[in-house]
């Protein structure tokens, strides 16, 4: 061990052994913790940093910890650690050490003052690496003493007094390590479903014969999450659910390959299979579902033919009408300027998925000068549930009222017969004169 390191690892110690010297008596606890990383297994791109959490659970009395951290270096580089909730929000604060070295990272805190430790479950620290290279490197816990000492570089310190002991106590625990890969290829999700729009009650068929996986690997399971609280795992590309109720539900698919798993992941887990947890991360595709109710007409679009216009012309109104059920439908569509009711008009024999344009024509002769929105109706259909989309508006028509106009004409013709008539009487005045 370095001389930097003993020298940490000292200071640390007294400083556990300088918060109280009026009594080092110590009960060790009789619990198994666990230390492990959340998430366990990580997939990142070169250049791509990430985070992982060091948690601790089952924890009896913990009053301060610290550990040894070790990961390849040809592949991850060491960012940051800070400290996690789990002793931090003691009154005094906590202390803490860190030691980063190439490929190791010896980090700890200890509480400050005269306070029992914390039982329980938390997050110790927060560790942040950036990927240099593409490999795989385990993310390990060393629980070996430190060669010619009984100091133990993972440790959780366990006590019943405010009095932390004079050194760092081993306590018995369970380490769970973490793992870092980016040489898999993980599987592409993909699937269509059947009907479009799919019904209430109505089987739909979802069918992931678009997913696929890197050769020689073959996907061996379909997981399936149907949004309405159902899910389903398969071994077949296809499968079918019924939804009982209308609305937007999100149905997601995640596929898992027959991939095994490298010397390294199965010394690790134990395990000749990949933890699904790396593929559920990356190999996911979700999409968002529309299911039909059975009795469900809509308005989908309403369109004037002119935005302003005089008092006395005609407005051309085209509204289109949907039927989003499962049922042919008759109903009525009305069509308003603000409160007032222009005209309604009956789509008869609509089928399911089908729409129908409907043109009205407003008279605007007697309309009061104004701004007027515009909009249709759908009549709600027996059994409708869903009615939020039977309306339709836009926007606004303006009318204007054209005033009387001044009578020009009138006026000058006056005017010339007033000219004639003086001009009569001065003819007739002089010749009376003469």
């Amino acid at each position: 061990m370095n001389f930097k390191k003993k020298l940490l690892i000292i200071v640390f110690s007294a400083f556990l052994l300088a918060a109280t010297l009026i009594n080092l008596e110590t009960v060790s606890s009789s619990a198994t913790a666990k230390i492990s990383f959340d998430p366990a297994i990580v997939y990142k791109t070169v250049d791509e940093s990430f985070k992982v959490n060091v948690t601790v659970s089952g924890a009896d009395f913990l009053y301060a910890w610290q550990i040894n951290l070790t990961f390849n270096s040809d592949v991850l580089n060491f960012v940051n650690v800070t400290e996690g909730d789990f002793l931090a929000w003691q009154p005094d604060g906590t202390f803490g050490v860190q030691n980063i070295e190439e490929s190791s990272a010896l980090f700890g805190w200890s509480t400050i003052g005269e306070y029992q430790g914390i039982s329980g479950s938390g997050v110790l620290a927060t560790v942040e690496f950036e990927v240099v290279a593409e490999g795989e490197s385990l993310l390990k816990f060393e629980t070996d003493p430190l060669p010619g000492t009984e100091i133990y570089l993972t440790y959780l310190t366990a006590q019943n007094s405010p009095n932390p002991p004079p050194d760092f106590e081993d306590l018995e625990l369970i380490v769970q390590n973490g793992l870092f890969i980016n040489t898999l290829i993980p599987p592409v999700a993909d699937f269509t479903y059947s009907p479009d729009p799919p019904g209430i009650d109505q089987p739909t068929t979802f069918n992931a014969s678009a997913s696929s996986a890197t050769s020689p690997l073959e996907i061996a399971e379909y997981y399936w999450d149907f949004g309405d609280g159902t899910n389903a795992s398969v071994t077949t590309a296809t499968t079918e659910h019924t939804y009982t109720t209308g609305g937007i539900f999100t149905a997601s698919l995640t596929v898992i390959d027959d991939a095994t798993a490298s010397a390294l992941v199965q010394s690790q887990f134990n395990t000749t299979d990949m933890p699904r947890i790396w593929y559920e991360l990356f190999s996911t595709k979700e999409v968002t579902l529309s299911i039909a109710y059975a009795h469900d007409v809509a308005v989908t679009n309403v369109v004037v033919s002119k935005a302003v216009v005089n008092a006395g012309e005609t407005v051309s109104i085209d509204v289109t009408a949907r039927n989003d059920g499962t049922e042919s439908e008759d109903f009525g569509v009305t069509t308003y300027y603000g409160t007032n009711t222009i005209a309604t008009q009956q789509v008869d024999g609509l089928s399911p998925g089908s729409e129908e344009t409907l043109t009205f024509s407003w008279d605007t002769t007697g309309v009061a000068e104004g701004d007027y929105q515009i909009k249709a109706i759908a009549s709600t259909v027996e059994g409708e549930v869903d009615t939020d989309d039977n309306e339709f508006k836009d926007g606004t028509v303006t009318v204007n009222v054209v005033s009387e106009p001044f009578p020009t004409t009138l006026v000058i013709g006056g005017a010339i017969g007033v000219i004639i008539v003086l001009a009569v009487v001065v003819f007739y005045m002089r010749r009376k004169r003469t």
